[in-house]
């Protein structure tokens, strides 16, 4: 094989993702079913951002937005940053609060609850929690020489995903729901010149697993 069709035929092979192993558990909810009754209401999704603590991953925050958009297109979702630049600058890394009972203390201030009903805003979906890797083994090691290259070794980690949503009604500024879900997997790496990723998707179960708890807790009358 020429070098550049070696090459090619590496890139090709990096770029193939395969499902691994996984489990999940969506907890039920603990409020009854959402009712919806306002003309185009709007929600926004938010993840804990604040400077010196953990904070929800962005990517899994627009996760949700997004596939709850679809899931329910008679709902207005917010995209998170959009409503962080029209509360600016009460909701910067520096001012956010870090839980959904100080968000509801800031939603009483004149300011702030002026912005959110510009928003026409019914609902805040809190988000909290985190994707981490909580096992690792095993060990890939690529080189590069005259004759070409490539990649040997196996490595396999464990992932969990961990997440609880509030849903909060901005009108009566109490709790209307509450969801958790988990998932857990275990990723593979195995090289022989070229690395083939076998990957849990963990964060995108969990994402897809929390959009369908939250879409199916909001009814439209």
């Amino acid at each position: 094989m020429k070098r550049c069709d070696y090459r090619a035929a590496i890139l090709f092979s990096m770029s193939v993702v395969l499902s691994g192993c996984g489990s999940t558990g969506v907890e039920p909810s603990n409020v009854a079913e959402i009712a919806v009754n306002n003309t185009n209401p709007s929600i926004v999704v938010l993840g804990r951002r604040h400077i010196g603590h953990n904070e929800t991953e962005v990517d899994y925050i627009s996760c949700i937005g997004e596939n709850v958009a679809e899931r329910a297109p008679n709902l207005n979702v917010i995209p998170e940053q959009q409503f962080i630049n029209a509360m600016y600058p009460h909701f910067e890394e520096s001012t956010a609060p870090l839980n959904i009972t100080q968000f509801a203390n800031m939603a009483q201030e004149p300011e702030i609850a002026k912005k959110i009903n510009n928003l026409n805003l019914q609902y805040v979906v809190w988000i909290d929690g985190k994707t981490e890797k909580v096992d690792q083994s095993g060990s890939v090691s690529c080189a590069v020489g005259p004759g070409g290259g490539g990649c040997f070794g196996f490595a396999k980690w464990d992932e969990e995903a961990d997440y609880q949503a509030n849903i909060w009604d901005i009108d009566s500024l109490s709790l209307s729901d509450n969801i958790s879900t988990e998932r857990s997997g275990t990723s593979y790496l195995p090289a022989i010149i070229v690395p083939i990723p076998l990957l849990a998707n963990v964060k995108d179960t969990a994402c897809n697993d929390m959009a369908r708890r939250i879409e199916q807790s909001i009814v439209t009358l």
